[in-house]
């Protein structure tokens, strides 16, 4: 979905900075991304808002108000489940339609192939096979795979990210995620971690950034935010002396 990316990324950002400064304006810009998840029924989306809050709650050092803002979310989520419960009542129902017709059967079985049939050589599996092009033989496969078995590289993440660019790049990707995760941060910018954690949790079975132009935008500014930190703002600085700090 357009713009994905951008929204699951100002939530994480709204709600921190509400977390980190107390101000009701970010708990508000955090809601109104809450309610655009409910409102387009993004099932996996809420689920990693409500785990993604709890994480940010707790790594609030305060413990009055830690237990305050558990509250608060545990308010917007039963207010919004109220409020949109046909919508929640449609969601569910399309979950078990996807379990009836076998929709997680199926995207394990395309990881599967994808994995261990599709690549030929030695070669496909180290740098990749490029994006498929629907005038390549590589590229009508590709078709072919979506329309008879509904196998799409888009709904398998990182997998997906292999086939097109290998097992280099997937690597780098791995690394990279690692690295921001494990490394000292200012509380400004430590948000960033959240949005990692996030695209870890999502990049094995779903979304990957690297699938769309704004999720590659996104990462490249992030990066650039830290790196900006790092040479600019907290140059020894005791807020990065813990390298293994995760929140």
């Amino acid at each position: 979905m357009p713009g994905l990316i951008i929204r699951i990324f100002a939530f994480i950002l709204s709600f921190y900075k509400y977390i980190l400064t107390n101000k009701r304006k970010y708990l508000l810009y955090s809601l109104l991304f809450f309610i655009v998840a409910f409102l387009t029924g993004g099932r996996q989306i809420l689920a990693l808002y409500v785990l993604i809050s709890l994480l940010i709650i707790f790594s609030d050092k305060n413990i009055k108000t830690r237990v305050l803002n558990i509250l608060i979310l545990g308010l917007i989520v039963e207010v919004s489940t109220y409020i949109f419960w046909d919508i929640i009542s449609n969601m569910i129902a399309v979950s078990k339609g996807d379990l009836g017709r076998g929709n997680s059967i199926i995207r394990f079985q395309a990881i599967r192939y994808f994995l261990t049939e599709l690549h030929p050589n030695i070669i496909s599996q180290i740098i990749g096979n490029g994006t498929p092009n629907e005038k390549s033989a590589y590229g009508m496969k590709m078709t072919y795979l979506s329309m008879r078995n509904g196998f799409y590289l888009s709904d398998i993440g990182i997998v997906g990210v292999y086939v097109k660019y290998g097992v280099i790049f997937v690597t780098i990707t791995i690394f990279l995620y690692i690295k921001i995760l494990f490394r000292g941060m200012h509380k400004d910018i430590r948000y960033i971690k959240y949005y990692i954690l996030l695209l870890i949790v999502t990049s094995f079975t779903d979304y990957h950034p690297f699938q769309t132009n704004e999720g590659v935008i996104v990462l490249a500014s992030l990066l650039y935010i830290i790196d900006y930190y790092d040479n600019h703002i907290i140059q020894n600085s005791s807020n990065n002396k813990n390298v293994f700090s995760f929140l």
